[in-house]
């Protein structure tokens, strides 16, 4: 029925209120105009739902990024990052692969790294 398209064409969500939404999860709040700017036109190539899923996998991925090295929401939004392939996870930091190289070419281990490896 016409009317019931019309009901849920109301009851949904604004851009604007998905781009609210997109942008408070968002880990660097800079340059809000462009950055609503381009959620627009993301939102004409991929769903509300696909923008936030990416999100979230890009925050889990920067997490422990230096600030600097996030990138701004526009440029995210505008290189379509969003499709971004999930980085390949490596249980081992690059700290402990430095200690762990340390201890393999010196002998030498810290108690306070933990654990002496075998």
């Amino acid at each position: 029925m016409r009317t019931d398209a019309v009901f849920s064409a109301l009851d949904a969500p604004s851009i604007d209120q998905e781009f609210e939404a997109w942008y408070k999860r968002y880990p660097k709040k800079v340059a809000r105009g462009a950055a609503i700017k381009a959620y627009r036109a993301a939102r004409k190539k991929a769903s509300a739902a696909d923008l936030l899923t990416g999100l979230q996998a890009y925050t889990a991925e920067t997490a422990s990024f230096d600030r600097r090295y996030i990138a701004q929401p526009a440029t995210w939004l505008n290189q379509e990052r969003w499709l971004d392939e999930a980085p390949k996870v490596d249980p081992i930091s690059d700290r402990d692969h430095a200690r762990r190289r340390c201890f393999e070419t010196r002998g030498i281990w810290l108690d306070q790294w933990g654990k002496r490896p075998t």
